[in-house]
């Protein structure tokens, strides 16, 4: 993770370590919980079961001394329903609404029109009976949305771009980049995007703000990716 992060000219900070006392779990990180339904999934102390006011507490204060003007987070699925996924997004949602200096608020999505240019694309570009390649009516993850519901898009530069693809690269655990697309650990191919698509969401409630058609909408202006996402 560390590796990744100098990759991508980011901080990272831990919001608990081995010494860290949890209530109620006694010392340590908080853990992966696996997907529900496995069995990673009982693990004790995962992020998913430890008190929502812990993690949000503990978070307030590691924002509050960034003092960030945007934050960005999972959407409510937590991108693909990974349970520490979705409290990652109810702790942020609380977090910023107790900030002292509330920044703007985004959530990740994909654009449905996005999903299916993309899997085209897989489909007439990757080759080699290890990979899967998705139809185009395979079903979505559950952080794709339509495309009026997006309300700002920020387009990748290729410094961007070649940085990001640097620091995929030193998660080596998760991802393993291909020429134009990535694959995780199902094996999955999937095209590397060029944007990335968000929903600006109200601090505290996590609901939408106003979306297509508004400043910065899918039709409206982007960023160029130099930017602090």
């Amino acid at each position: 993770m560390w590796a990744a992060l100098h990759r991508a000219g980011a901080r990272g900070v831990v919001l608990a370590d081995e010494e860290t006392e949890l209530p109620g779990e006694g010392a340590g990180f908080f853990r992966d919980s696996g997907m529900a339904g496995t069995p990673a999934n009982d693990r004790e102390g995962a992020l998913a079961y430890v008190d929502l006011d812990e993690v949000v507490t503990r978070l307030t204060a590691a924002l509050e001394a960034v003092d960030p003007d945007i934050v960005v987070t999972y959407d409510a699925t937590g991108g693909y329903g990974h349970p520490d996924h979705i409290r990652v997004h109810d702790a942020t949602v609380a977090a910023t609404a107790r900030l002292s200096r509330t920044p703007a608020l985004y959530t990740v999505v994909t654009p449905r029109s996005w999903v299916t240019r993309d899997r085209r694309w897989v489909l007439e570009n990757v080759r080699g009976d290890r990979w899967s390649t998705p139809a185009l009516d395979d079903e979505l993850m559950p952080s794709v949305v339509d495309d009026e519901a997006v309300t700002h898009v920020v387009q990748g530069s290729p410094t961007a771009l070649t940085r990001r693809d640097a620091a995929l690269r030193e998660h080596r655990t998760q991802v393993v980049v291909h020429d134009g697309w990535f694959t995780l650990s199902n094996d999955v191919a999937t095209r590397l995007p060029s944007a990335d698509a968000f929903v600006r969401v109200q601090p505290g409630t996590g609901e939408p703000m106003p979306g297509r058609g508004e400043p910065g909408g899918l039709d409206g202006a982007s960023g160029d990716g130099e930017g602090t996402r």
